[in-house]
């Protein structure tokens, strides 16, 4: 064996390496296996050993080998490994292929098992992946003396390392979310297609006008499957399978239609002997008799003109009454021109004039959309641009509207008893209103709506129409939003299966991926795994193992020690350090054979015959010697340095540290409102929130394995120590066959409660990796920070107010119908409730700013009253004449001063009917039959015999009717002025009647708004609104009375039209007829009133919003009130989970207790070296008279020659044992180590038993073997 270094480690390295590579110098080559283990030949020493493989074969048991070591553990682990690398690979490609693994629309909508199962399972993987191979790494070192496979245990400390330090905190940054789009093909269907000519002009009406308005002036959104520029037949799936939630896209075949204009300017010439103009097109169309308005009253500064080709009582000028062909039909004429007369007529800086020509087409596309609001995202035309003909779309009656504003024929027919045909609501009836869009444009009044549109669409400056470019722009932009509403208007649902196309289907969602960096990191780290595991898998099958049990406890190394050259060789290191160790056998070889000579084929461990050992000594006598005559050296007693308080306090120091900087985080995401990402990059967001933290966990789990470790090598030594220590937990106990952290139970059934508890925090130190991993997440919120605004408008009582006649102005109905129908936002600084005096808000980079501070609103409410016709504080009379068309209403009000107020309705072309309240309610329509009839009216006090008490109350009073009737006519007519007429034969009504009031209330508000001032929040600061005496406001609330209760008329009806704005909106925010269904029951009084004062409250937050600039009350203030206001921003920001913060709280709080009692209550240096070697243990008792009692007992029939009779042996004899100075050993001097009691002197008490113990020695000696009565008796005498 001489050469082979390897021999010469094997048996003073360090059975258990803690810091994962072999002890001593890299080897200069490996020996093989046969040189290593020793001749195994099958010849025969003389002294008994003999090294035969069959001889080896036949001893007790099998040759032993950890499981750890074996195919049965090692296989599954490469496969184990194999699978976590490949299922890594698959789900990498399958976020590659799917753009994620888990979906959903949020990520916190995933249920909690998925989410566990990316969030913690993977930690959880790591963990139990890094005990398996701490389990490994373990054996392979432990019995590296026996094996002698310096590789393997470089291999194992590789493994470790990687899972420890890359695997383990690399595989928190694995997973992460993400947004994503997935697509898949379904079949599409053409849902809607265009209804047939004939049936357009009932649905082509006034409405996509409306519709037009809230798009550009409100911010309503567009209809389904329409743009600005165009609209697509609507598709839609036709599959169950695909799903519903948000963020879905639909791509499919379709048609879009559109229109576009070609504009060329005008040539104008004048009439010299008037004003007016003419305006030719150069085609054949000469447009002459045209008169503009030249300078006005001097107020305005600029007039516009759309002149279309159709003729028609609401317009002044059109093309076909101004002379031109019926093949201009499709052409309008656009004039802009500032107000002077004396304007150059060719297009400049005065005066712009264009003939637009108009054209329609059809066309092919692939269309995406977003659902679930339809809304177009993209078209990719798939064929040419076909002309849309009049036998497809009724163009002439969409132009038509353009030019008028109503639809053609609109029968507004003011005669009695005869039925108004085609009607429609009030708001499809009547021509819309954009005055107080553009009243900032100093443009004379009235305009056509469609410069209204153009303006909307443009959004320019006054002085920038002039271009011809920009004039041409304009008009094209509002001409082909409009017709993409008409599109959508005439659209009716199709059902064709000739309609169905292939389609697409993607949806926006979140999903859970796998980073490519950290996952590659990973496997690739597995991979290095995987090799160096088949590296030990080959090793360990090629090496046969010469052990017949585990090494594992002190006893069992006795029983591999039993050869005399061996004990010899080591009985004189009992208390060498391990320099000294090393010294004397640094050039000695070592071998593992089987010995014939030892009872039952046991094996043990001998020197090798070609030591050149020393074995000289210096004379001594027999009796043994004391401390200070023995010539050998006595080292300091030695502790680890792990345990020493230095580093004791290091490590507390450093748990400590931790646990206040999570508690500090914690604080300052509690306070902040979460901290600040430590960057926009998704890599190093893992690496800071997830791959530190598990870092972190990483190096307090390594520590406390050391720790355990080193306290399983010294607890049944520090047992032994104590002196009176029984087998079962000093010489039998075994800690170190299995990874520290999993000896708990062991250490816990021998009552070793500091072991436990070691064991305990060793093993919750991988629960701290997974709640460490979980520990941050990510959350958008909104921040605020203090900011100083000035207050803009403020409550005042000023009387002197000129106000602008708001029954003429129908902004705020426009607003509240837009609102109402389609969901649109209401103005800035409006909610249903309130106007809130606003606030100036400072610029902001970030436009999603929002802003909080505490401002005054100001509403107002209806209070009303039912009334009847007899006893009630408010009564009422309604009758109507002869023929019924003509009604006389009249309210009676009885004050509690006893007085009688009285009022009649407002309704009427003059007030000299009012002295005898006779027939002043003109009611239209025809009366004949089921019939309902709806109207809200302000009321006057009598023009004659008013008082003023009662001209001042009247005025402040809302009266609203609800009849239904059925009457019978007679056959002969009566002749009126408005021709003639039926009288009626019977008369059947139900009514219900009620009077409002409106109060104004004002109350203070925490508001939250947006850089554009739109309410997101509101909450009240006072428990309740107080009553407000604002002059000018309580006027413009009556003037809101005013127009609430503008209508076309009051008409008969037996259809559910509403013909004013009230009744209108109450419909659709009821979203239901009844209020006007003849044949609906009479409305109950409580739910509307209800309604009536909701939409009037929602109407005058919003009028005065409109009108704050001509309120006096609420013009901007000169000087301004400071508020304080808080700027709220939104950001991502990192959160901790309160659970895992709780969790590993907990957990490290334990770790810091266990370390104080640890360092407290640590095992005493009285060792001269550390047990971690076999010859180190085996010196400690080389010296004493254990192996001879041992070899006696078995002489005398113990049969305990194997590990584990020898442990039942030594625990049924009840002996006990200790460690300390032994009187005269087995070469007749004093030593230390290891010996049954009472053989030896504690060294806890040394001085006191030395005497006692030398005594009984002597006595022992006299009597002679240990099987003598008296012997034994003797050495009770110091049990």
């Amino acid at each position: 064996m001489e050469g082979c270094p390897a021999y010469q480690r094997s048996f003073s390295s360090r059975q258990d390496d803690l810091r994962g590579a072999p002890y001593g110098q890299k080897p200069e080559k490996l020996c093989r296996p046969s040189r290593q283990l020793g001749n195994l030949s099958n010849t025969h020493r003389n002294d008994g050993y003999s090294t035969s493989r069959k001889r080896w074969r036949s001893a007790k048991g099998l040759p032993w080998k950890p499981a750890s070591l074996k195919p049965i553990v090692l296989v599954p682990t490469i496969l184990i490994t194999i699978a976590i690398v490949i299922i890594l690979g698959l789900l990498l490609w399958k976020t590659r292929r799917d753009g994620g693994i888990l979906f959903a629309q949020k990520i916190d909508d995933l249920p909690a098992g998925y989410s566990f199962a990316y969030l913690y399972l993977p930690t959880i993987v790591a963990v139990m992946y890094s005990i398996l191979w701490s389990w490994i790494d373990l054996d392979v070192k432990r019995l590296e003396p026996f094996f002698q496979l310096q590789w393997a245990v470089v291999c194992a400390g590789t493994i470790i390392v990687v899972v420890f330090w890359a695997v383990t905190p690399l595989q928190s940054g694995i997973f992460a979310s993400s947004s994503i789009s997935r697509s898949t093909a379904v079949p599409m269907a053409i849902s809607r297609s265009i209804s047939p000519v004939s049936e357009q002009a009932d649905t082509m009406d006034g409405g996509f006008l409306n519709t037009a308005y809230g798009i550009l002036w409100l911010g309503q959104r567009l209809p389904p499957f329409t743009t600005r520029e165009f609209a697509l037949a609507p598709f839609e799936a036709r599959t169950s399978s695909v799903e519903t939630e948000q963020n879905v896209t639909w791509s499919s075949s379709t048609v879009q239609y559109g229109t576009d204009l070609s504009c060329h300017p005008a040539v104008v010439t004048k009439d010299p002997e008037s004003t007016f103009l003419t305006f030719d097109d150069g085609k054949g169309c000469v447009a002459s008799q045209i008169a503009l308005m030249e300078v006005g009253d001097g107020s305005k500064e600029f007039s516009a003109y759309y002149i279309g080709y159709a003729n028609d009582d609401h317009v002044d000028y059109s093309l076909e009454g101004s002379g031109c062909p019926r093949n201009s039909s499709h052409d309008f004429l656009a004039i802009w021109k500032r107000m002077t007369s004396n304007f150059n007529l060719q297009n400049g800086s005065d005066f712009t004039a264009l003939f637009c020509d108009s054209s329609y087409y059809s066309q092919e596309v692939r269309a995406n959309v977003s659902v679930p609001d339809l809304s177009v995202l993209s078209v990719t035309p798939v064929g040419p641009k076909k002309k849309l003909s009049d036998q497809m779309v009724n163009i002439t009656h969409f132009e038509y509207i353009l030019g008028s504003g109503s639809r053609p024929n609109l029968d507004v027919s003011r005669i009695l008893q005869k039925p108004r045909m085609n009607r429609r609501d009030l708001p499809d009836e009547m021509t819309l209103d954009q005055y107080g869009r553009l009243a900032n444009l100093s443009l004379s009044w009235p305009v056509a709506n469609m410069v209204g549109f153009a303006v909307g669409c443009s959004r320019l400056s006054p002085d920038m129409y002039f271009d011809p470019h920009n004039l041409t722009s304009a008009f094209r932009a509002a001409h082909q939003l409009l017709f993409a509403l008409a599109i959508d208007a005439i659209m009716v649902p199709s059902n064709s299966p000739a309609n169905v196309v292939s389609g697409r289907w993607a949806s926006q969602m979140d999903a859970v991926i796998l980073l490519s960096t950290f996952t590659v990191l990973v496997q690739t780290s597995l991979f290095i795994v995987i090799a160096l595991t088949v590296y030990l898998l080959v090793i360990y099958c090629r090496r046969p193992s010469r052990l017949s049990t585990d090494p594992s406890s002190i006893t069992a190394i006795m029983s591999l020690s039993r050869n005399p050259e061996l004990v010899g060789l080591l009985r004189d290191l009992d208390g060498a350090g391990s320099g000294i160790f090393e010294k004397k056998l640094g050039g000695q070889r070592f071998r593992l054979q089987y010995s014939k000579k030892i009872h039952d084929q046991v094996l043990g461990l001998e020197a090798h015959p070609s030591n050149a050992f020393d074995m000289t000594q210096p004379e001594v006598s027999a009796r043994p010697l004391t401390a200070e005559s023995d010539p050998r050296p006595h080292p300091k007693p030695v502790r680890p340095v792990e345990l020493s308080l230095p580093v004791g306090l290091i490590f507390m120091s450093f748990l400590t540290a931790f646990i206040v900087m999570l508690c500090v985080l914690r604080w300052k995401i509690d306070q902040h409102n979460g901290l600040p990402l430590p960057s926009n990059n998704p890599v190093v967001q893992q690496l800071i929130l997830n791959y530190l933290p598990t870092s972190v966990s990483t190096l307090i789990e390594p520590f406390w394995v050391v720790l355990n470790r080193l306290l399983c090598i010294l607890q049944p030594f520090d047992e032994l120590r104590r002196g009176n220590a029984a087998a079962a937990i000093s010489l039998n106990v075994n800690y170190t066959s299995l990874p520290p952290q999993l000896v708990l139970w062991r250490a816990l059934r021998a009552k070793h409660f500091l072991l436990t508890a070691v064991c305990s925090t060793a093993l919750l130190a991988n629960v701290l990796t997974i709640a460490l991993s979980g520990l941050f997440n990510q959350s958008f919120v909104y921040l605020s920070d203090d900011i100083l605004v000035s207050q803009l408008h403020l409550a005042s009582t000023k009387e002197n107010y000129t106000y602008l006649n708001s029954a003429t102005v129908m902004d705020q109905f426009y607003v509240a119908n837009s609102n109402i129908t389609a969901s649109t936002t209401l103005p800035a600084w409006v909610t249903p409730e309130y106007f809130l005096l606003p606030f100036e808000l400072p610029q902001s980079a970030d436009r999603a700013a929002r802003y909080k501070a505490v401002t005054t609103g100001i509403g107002a409410e209806l209070e009303c009253k039912e009334m009847n016709t007899t006893s009630s504080r408010s009564i009422y009379e309604f009758t109507l004449n002869n023929d019924a068309t003509k009604a006389s209403l009249s309210t009676s009000h009885y004050q509690p001063d006893g007085s009688i107020l009285r009022c009649y309705s407002g309704f009427g072309d003059s007030n000299s009917w009012l002295e005898d309240n006779r027939d002043h309610l003109t009611l239209w329509g025809s009366p004949k039959g089921t019939n309902a009839l709806e109207f809200l009216t302000t009321m006057v006090a009598n023009n004659f015999t008013g008082t003023s008490i009662e001209r001042g109350f009247c005025q402040t009073l809302l009266v609203g009717g609800w009849i239904r009737s059925n009457i019978t006519l007679a056959p002969l007519s009566n002749a009126t002025s408005q021709g003639s007429t039926l009288n009626t034969t019977s008369v059947s009504m139900n009514q219900m009647f009620m009077v409002c009031q409106p109060k104004l209330r004002t109350a203070p508000f925490e508001i939250t708004v947006d850089n554009l001032g739109t309410i997101f929040d509101t909450k009240p600061t006072a428990l309740n609104s107080t009553t407000a005496n604002i002059t000018d406001l309580f006027s413009l609330s009556k003037t809101l009375i005013r127009a609430v209760a503008y209508s076309s008329g009051p008409i008969w009806h037996n259809d559910s039209f509403a013909s004013d704005w009230a009744n209108y909106l109450i419909k659709k925010r009821t979203n239901s007829s009844a209020i006007t269904d003849p044949y609906a029951p009479v409305p109950l009084f409580a739910p509307t009133a209800a309604l009536v004062s909701e939409i009037y409250t929602r109407t005058f937050a919003i009028l005065l919003s409109i009108n704050t600039a001509w309120s006096p009350s609420l013009s901007s203030s000169s000087n301004p009130t400071t508020i304080s206001a808080k700027v709220i921003t939104g950001h991502w920001r990192v959160f901790m989970n309160p659970t895992m913060f709780n969790l590993a709280l907990t957990i490290l709080s334990l770790d810091l207790t266990v370390a104080a009692w640890l360092y407290a209550a640590r095992p005493k240096a009285f060792l001269p070296r550390m047990p971690t070697t076999l010859a180190s243990v085996i010196a400690f008792f080389a010296a004493g008279n254990l192996l001879e009692d041992l070899k006696r007992e078995g002489e005398h029939g113990s049969k305990a020659d194997s590990v584990e009779e020898q442990m039942k042996h030594l625990d049924r004899k009840g002996w006990k044992f200790g460690f300390g100075k032994l009187f005269p050993g087995t070469d007749g001097r004093s030593h230390v180590g290891i010996e049954r009691v009472p053989f030896f002197t504690s060294l806890e008490h040394e001085g006191e038993q030395w005497a006692r113990s030398e005594i009984v020695w002597r006595r022992v000696k006299r009597l002679g073997t240990f099987k003598s009565s008296k012997a034994e008796r003797a050495s009770e005498e110091l049990k």
